[in-house]
């Protein structure tokens, strides 16, 4: 699905079911992500970890889009790359 798409989905679901649910539903991807992150460090096992890391992205891409803050956190993420590069290259 295109970008543009995306978003319009996005804020569709935004004023359908609300900030508080998207952000609610947020929390339950970004869960049950550290549980299948749990069960591969446990047990080797990574069966659903694929399809979590995606739910977690879409949340994410949805929040940033709802919240106004795509510009922010790119400019954040950019700044904390640089200095885990420094880092590296320091070790």
């Amino acid at each position: 699905m295109k970008l543009a798409d995306r978003l319009k989905l996005y804020d569709l679901s935004k004023n359908t079911y609300g900030i508080t649910t998207e952000l609610l539903v947020t929390v339950e991807e970004l869960s049950e992500l550290t549980k299948e992150i749990i069960k591969y460090l446990r047990y080797g096992v990574k069966k659903n970890l694929a399809e979590e890391i995606a739910d977690v992205e879409i949340m994410v891409e949805a929040l940033k889009h709802i919240m106004f803050m795509g510009d922010k956190v790119e400019e954040i993420k950019e700044a904390k790359l640089g200095r885990l590069k420094k880092r590296i290259e320091e070790s």
